[in-house]
């Protein structure tokens, strides 16, 4: 194997690499904006309670559709963390991939914490 090889090799690992992190964080963000979105329906579902307290009317297919649509958040959510969950852990510090029983970085010695979903 001649050197133009080894360079062509050693570009299609990093470009693999590097597009696995990629996807992980397009995934982490993607959580992240389910979940406020998620908030924010919770946050009108709780208005909506709060005003038939006050006995003001509010229409049942309102606070329904609010439901439905947190369920619907709630099925999206669950299949980007099950698509994170198979993914490889990453090194908090320098977003190496790390090994999944690693308790410390081998390229920046950041101490590893168990990934929770």
């Amino acid at each position: 194997m001649n050197i133009w090889d080894r360079v062509r090799k050693g570009t299609q690992t990093v470009s693999e690499k590097s597009s696995g992190l990629l996807e992980m964080a397009q995934t982490r963000a993607a959580i992240t904006k389910l979940e406020t979105e998620k908030i924010r329906k919770f946050t009108e579902l709780g208005e909506l309670t709060y005003r038939v307290y006050n006995r003001e009317h509010v229409a049942d297919a309102e606070m329904e559709k609010l439901c439905n649509e947190i369920q619907d958040l709630d099925r999206e959510l669950e299949a980007h963390r099950a698509r994170l969950e198979g993914a490889t852990p990453v090194c908090p510090g320098c977003s190496r991939p790390v090994k999944p029983e690693a308790r410390y970085c081998p390229e920046c010695g950041q101490s590893l914490r168990p990934v929770r979903p």
